[in-house]
């Protein structure tokens, strides 16, 4: 499987605007800051494999820039092809850096080893699989894990035509499906992890497509990805190298980019239309007719018709049509004047309450995002002493327990930290601004439960501050 086949109604919905139209006008002057991509390329791009980077603290930096840095500051990512790679990932390593290699694998298993793995091609994929991911043989679901940071409660990997690691027994971290394949009558594994005497670390997975878009938000893909982020940073790691194929990639997350998205078929937007309910069909049509409005398409096409009618008939044709009018209109205005009267003050008003109730809305939304900023800011002074917006990687300097209830407390302050920072101002609805008032209270019981942790946070970051 290498897409996503899956179209939702809502989506077919959005696209049959541009169904309607042969003009990109409109469409262009959306999104005019962002990178605009193919579906293709957005269900096998990395951008939010990005955002769980990010979202660890770590700095981006160039090839040129890795090849002077200290290798023990800085996380080596290299996913795909591993042929004529311009780095050394076991040099790297050795040298007390970290680094994760994900590949399927395009060369011979014993052909070379990266920080001590080596990656092998799976040949032939099983015929029939009833317990991989969509019955698909070739997309098998890791669900046999050993002890370790990375897969710490994780119940299933998705993978998608992966291949296997080859690696010393203890090192070994998850393993494919028995059917799959086995090596010397062992199971080939899928996840193995080292780690040096001078502090390198090292993470090899047989599939990189677990990190792609169409991937990360099946199973577990996603919580694994921050684990195993997270262990590689160890709170050491501060700059980040990503190599996608051999080469650098972008540090575009799914806030930078726009997506391409092809027009619906008409059997498609068929199917959206009979499960469509009343309200919404009634959204759709103003949705329509607004586009209809904008790009003047009923001007036009009357335009073009009557270009084919004769001059002299379309004169005798606008001489009547105006004195029909004109007629018609006294005859109205004598007869129903005063209703005329009500029904067009009736109108206004009804526009100017519309308006009103718009201007609101938009004050509404942005007084909630202004009170989330609030809740955080408040937060972060009391327990830290530092306001969000000075706080590059909140929470990861704070200090966490390692039990389950602090790992739960880390995951929701990253989280809303990630919604604030990437959401519009129409987001903040009533009720995400009650979940985030919620959320933030049970940080504060958890912190006030653990004074420890708060006051080592607040010295902590004096200290960096005044260094």
């Amino acid at each position: 499987m290498r897409t996503n086949n899956i179209v939702s109604s809502q989506l077919i919905l959005l696209l049959l605007v541009v169904f309607f139209t042969t003009h990109r006008t409109a469409l262009a002057q959306l999104d005019l800051n962002k990178d605009r991509i193919s579906e293709a390329q957005w269900s096998q791009g990395f951008h939010g494999f990005n955002m769980i980077a990010q979202g660890n603290g770590l700095e981006r930096i160039t090839l040129q820039q890795f090849n002077a840095a200290e290798p023990g500051e800085v996380l080596l990512i290299v996913i795909g092809r591993l042929k004529g790679l311009p780095v050394n990932v076991s040099d790297h390593v050795r040298r007390g850096g970290a680094a994760l290699v994900a590949s399927d694998s395009n060369l011979p298993y014993s052909a070379v080893s990266f920080g001590g793995f080596r990656f092998g091609k799976i040949n032939p994929f099983p015929k029939r699989d009833r317990e991989a991911f969509g019955q698909m043989p070739d997309c098998p679901i890791i669900q046999e894990f050993g002890d370790h940071p990375i897969v710490s409660d994780i119940r299933a990997i998705v993978t998608n035509r992966p291949g296997y690691v080859i690696a010393n027994f203890d090192s070994n971290l998850a393993w494919l499906p028995p059917h799959y394949l086995r090596r010397n009558g062992d199971v080939a594994a899928f996840v193995a992890a080292n780690e040096t005497d001078n502090g390198g670390r090292m993470v090899a997975i047989g599939d990189q497509s677990i990190f792609a878009n169409q991937m990360l938000i099946y199973g577990d893909n996603a919580r694994f990805a921050n684990q195993t982020i997270r262990w590689l940073h160890s709170d050491v790691r501060k700059k980040l190298l990503i190599l996608v194929d051999g080469s650098q990639y972008s540090s575009l997350d799914p806030a930078d980019v726009a997506l391409d998205l092809p027009p619906p078929t008409k059997e498609e937007v068929l199917n959206a239309l009979t499960d469509l309910p009343p309200s919404a069909m009634l959204e759709f049509a103003n949705s329509v007719a607004t586009v209809v409005e904008d790009e003047n398409m009923i001007n036009e096409f009357i335009q073009d018709s009557m270009s084919e009618v004769p001059p002299a008939a379309m004169d005798r044709f606008n001489i009547f049509l105006m004195f029909g009018i004109a007629c018609l209109c006294m005859i109205m205005s004598f007869i129903f004047q005063r209703k005329l009267q009500r029904q067009t003050a009736s109108e206004v008003a009804v526009g100017n309450a519309n308006q009103q109730q718009n201007d609101l809305k938009k004050i509404q939304f942005h007084e909630r995002q202004q009170a989330a900023l609030f809740l955080l800011d408040k937060f972060c002074i009391d327990i830290a002493g530092k306001r969000l917006g000075h706080w590059p990687s909140f929470p990861t300097e704070l200090n966490f327990g390692k039990d389950h209830d602090s790992k739960s407390i880390f995951e929701s302050m990253r989280k809303m930290s990630i919604l604030y920072k990437s959401k519009p101002t129409d987001f903040w609805t009533r009720k995400k601004l009650a979940t985030l008032q919620g959320e933030v209270n049970r940080w504060r019981v958890y912190f006030d439960s653990r004074p420890a942790f708060s006051d080592e946070a607040r010295e902590g970051l004096m200290n960096r501050n005044t260094l």
